[in-house]
């Protein structure tokens, strides 16, 4: 599984949201960190967020 979160979501944040759903998804690759984003992910990093999961789902 891979799990994104932003750093600056003001509804859900990274230390206490975040670091929270991380430990409900044990199995999960770990945390992946979306620097400069904000709660919806896909209009604050949709390129980047692309990039993400492309190399995830073909890693090399």
């Amino acid at each position: 599984m891979l799990l994104l979160w932003a750093d600056s979501d003001p509804v859900l944040p990274l230390k206490s949201a975040g670091r929270a759903a991380q430990g409900l998804f044990p199995n999960a690759d770990g945390l992946t960190v979306v620097e400069q984003a904000g709660h919806f992910l896909q209009e604050d990093g949709g390129e980047r967020i692309g990039a993400l999961v492309a190399g995830w789902l073909n890693p090399r």
